[in-house]
């Protein structure tokens, strides 16, 4: 990956709308603290509980559900190239209540939930 550069391993551009709106000082410094993943079919990317990351995907699909007490689910939402998953962290939270599944194969990148936040912080700063 080029530094600077929004890639993935096959030297494309991310497509993820979330890292075109920021200023470019706080893209660059995204890009140092995120990491490119694979997202395979049916990888359960977090529980409901803590988050450890944010996850932001270039192709693919990911299901937020809801997990009942009897195992059952409930789907409230999806997220695709334009979106994110652990939006509590964007708000300085560390919890969801939504667990996040991969229903269609992809890749995309993933921040740890704190530099996110800290991250997500600055952006929303800049742009009042």
């Amino acid at each position: 990956m080029q530094s600077g550069k929004r890639t993935n391993t096959a030297g494309n551009r991310s497509v993820t709308r979330y890292f075109y709106q920021p200023p470019i000082a706080t893209t660059t410094h995204f890009v140092l603290i995120s990491e490119y993943i694979s997202l395979p079919n049916h990888r359960i990317l977090h529980e409901a509980g803590r988050l450890e990351f944010a996850y932001f995907p270039n192709r693919g699909l990911i299901s937020l559900v809801v997990v009942m007490k009897d195992g059952g689910t409930a789907e409230a939402g999806i997220v695709g190239k334009k979106g994110f998953t652990g939006i509590p962290a964007a708000v300085g939270l560390n919890r969801s209540t939504l667990q996040a599944v991969v229903q269609i194969t992809g890749d995309g990148f993933r921040v740890a939930v704190g530099a996110f936040t800290k991250d997500f912080g600055i952006r929303f700063n800049t742009c009042n």
